[in-house]
């Protein structure tokens, strides 16, 4: 027999098809959890999910970041150039995982059980399916990268963003996440790997930026400098049961997705190929 036709009308849309998943051959996953187009309905009442609403007092009370409404700006060919460079200059294809839902409706980098409440992630508890798909299938891409390293290599998530105006970060910009105190998501790499002055991470995004674009500059500049203003990680980050690293593009450079992409990869895997996986 047929599904019922009221249901059939009606749908809920699957939480595991909000959900892009480009599986890899190596130990790195990246991730973009701010790209997504896509409004669900709820299983329940079969309609499209509510906005979030967000205020000044939510802000103030979620613990893992303030309440934003918009979708990262030019973050889905970024992701799709950064992870197709990564892969030929690491030799390894990584994982992509995508949480395609409208940030408005599921904020993906905020905890669903926030201190502050469900609506730090949440529209409306309707939503949960959606956020626990992606989180499910996050986990799934991490085991697989961590059962492509061996031995004392260690497997690494690299999330990726967008970001518009800062003040402490004017563009163009990139910033490395990677929690607050600096490393506190990467336990198994020295910090060193990120702000030695000559090989770090900071300066070989630095040197291959600064040639293509006037006033480039890499934050934080030292370890000591880390604040929340610099979007320290979030809780994809604080979620990764494997070692991750946030990325976040400014404006003009997001302007340039291919270069910006290519320029990224390059410099990563120089800094951190071929030590990526080893816990040193």
């Amino acid at each position: 027999m047929g599904m019922p036709p009221s249901l059939a009308a009606n749908p809920c849309t699957a939480p595991e098809k909000t959900v892009i998943v480009r599986d890899g051959d190596g130990g790195v996953v990246v991730s973009a959890v701010h790209a997504g187009r896509k409004r669900p309905t709820s299983c329940e009442t079969h309609q499209p999910l509510r906005d979030r609403v967000c205020s000044a007092e939510l802000d103030l009370a979620c613990a893992s970041g303030p309440c934003r409404p918009f979708n990262d700006q030019k973050l889905a060919p970024i992701v799709d150039a950064f992870a197709a460079h990564l892969a030929v200059c690491l030799g390894q294809k990584p994982t992509v995982v995508i949480g395609d839902v409208k940030r408005s409706v599921l904020d993906l980098s905020r905890d669903a059980a926030d201190r502050g409440g469900t609506q730090c992630a949440l529209g409306e508890p309707a939503a949960r399916p959606y956020w626990d798909a992606f989180y499910d299938a996050f986990d799934r891409a991490a085991e697989q990268a961590r059962a492509h390293a061996s031995g004392e290599q260690r497997a690494l998530v690299i999330d990726v963003h967008t970001y518009g105006d800062s003040d402490v970060a004017p563009a163009p910009a990139l910033i490395l996440g990677a929690g607050h105190p600096f490393g506190a998501t990467m336990p198994h790499k020295p910090v060193a790997l990120f702000f030695d002055e000559n090989s770090g991470v900071r300066a070989r995004l630095y040197e291959r930026f600064a040639r293509s674009f006037a006033g480039f500059d890499v934050f934080p500049v030292s370890a000591g400098d880390v604040d929340e203003d610099l979007f320290a990680g979030r809780s994809v980050l604080a979620h990764a049961p494997i070692d991750a690293l946030q990325l976040e593009v400014s404006g003009v450079l997001r302007d340039e997705p291919e270069l910006t992409a290519y320029l990224a990869a390059d410099a990563v895997c120089e800094a951190l190929a071929p030590s990526l996986f080893v816990a040193r």
